[in-house]
């Protein structure tokens, strides 16, 4: 299994823990919403926190792993993709797809992990009986911003922008 693939499930996994493991500890009333200054402005019921939460990490992950086969299903004429007629040709399509799959998954295991830690945050918020988020947000947030910078710039350095130079010429 592709390790972008396994850190999905990976993550995945510890979301279902994590909402098993807190969800008796918690109130039934729950701040789940959060202003700028890290203040409660909006609430929930347990249950209702713990099953949306499940619903957008389900659906993130099936979105992100699902990516991949449906990528090769997606016609050359509907994909941006610089010098497509060289990347997309018969003999390098499915690498070149399959590269950009794997980009995907890793955007989609970032994306489940700043899920993951919006749910912990607002979990902690609420076990500590301050219903505050705290400084954490601005951490966790900062880190998956730097983290789609780092993809971006990587995405778009290896991103088929040049064609190889072909020998002799």
């Amino acid at each position: 299994m592709r390790p972008s693939r396994l850190a999905i499930l990976l993550l995945i996994l510890l979301a279902f823990w994590q909402m098993s493991h807190y969800e008796p500890l918690l109130p039934e009333r729950m701040a789940t919403h959060f202003d700028g200054a890290g203040a409660a402005d909006g609430w929930s019921s347990r249950s209702e926190f713990f099953r949306t939460n499940l619903v957008m990490v389900a659906g993130f992950g099936l979105v992100f792993m699902g990516i991949m086969a449906l990528i090769h299903r997606v016609p050359s004429a509907h994909i941006n993709l610089p010098h497509k007629e060289y990347w997309l040709a018969p003999e390098r399509r499915a690498a070149t797809l399959d590269w950009i799959g794997r980009q995907m998954e890793w955007l989609g295991a970032a994306t489940l992990a700043l899920l993951l830690g919006m749910t912990q945050l607002t979990i902690w918020a609420n076990l500590s009986g301050s219903n505050a988020m705290g400084g954490g947000f601005w951490w966790l947030f900062g880190s998956y911003m730097l983290y789609m910078t780092v993809w971006l710039v990587a995405l778009f350095r290896k991103a088929y922008a040049r064609v190889p130079r072909q020998e002799g010429a």
